[in-house]
């Protein structure tokens, strides 16, 4: 009786382990890191792992663009974390890192998994070093995300007069 129900269990956990990832159709791409899904429209998404330009900052219009032609025509699997955030996947490439990689997005640099932060860091190295996506501004346009955000929330900040 023991190994029947040590059998049943190691079935169940094997057929829990081997799901694939949802599945959901893009209803909107709002950012470069925000998304709106046909299955859940009353609730927005962020990318997890990474930050993209906001739309109104220098590079925002193409990260967005990039992530919309990404989805065109395309199954995407979506992971959504503890946190809310979402990770998306076709043919088992995230999306979210290949942002980073292209210079559509910057690496979080709070990412608590030691292996994936490495591959996102290693990400934007390679996007840096070749001068790829918004790592081919000139450095006075070049502001992160969150710097942005800073400056929007101050009056008369350059990212308020823009």
């Amino acid at each position: 009786m023991k190994q029947t129900n040590l059998l049943l269990l190691a079935v169940i956990l094997l057929a829990a382990c081997s799901k694939s990832p949802p599945t959901y159709t893009l209803k909107k791409v709002v950012d470069g890191d925000t998304l709106v899904f046909e299955e859940l429209p009353n609730e927005r998404y962020d990318l997890a792992f990474i930050d993209a330009p906001e739309r109104e900052q220098p590079y925002g219009r193409e990260a967005k663009s990039y992530l919309t032609q990404v989805f065109a025509g395309n199954q995407v699997d979506v992971v959504i974390n503890a946190n809310n955030k979402a990770e998306l996947f076709i043919n088992g490439q995230s999306i979210n890192q290949l942002m980073v990689t292209n210079g559509y997005a910057w690496a979080q640099l709070n990412i608590a998994d030691p292996i994936t932060s490495l591959t996102y860091v290693e990400a934007q190295k390679k996007a840096f070093n070749h001068g790829l996506g918004l790592w081919s501004l000139e450095h006075g346009l070049m502001v992160s995300p969150w710097q942005w955000r800073q400056q929007s929330t101050q009056p008369n900040s350059p990212a308020l007069t823009k």
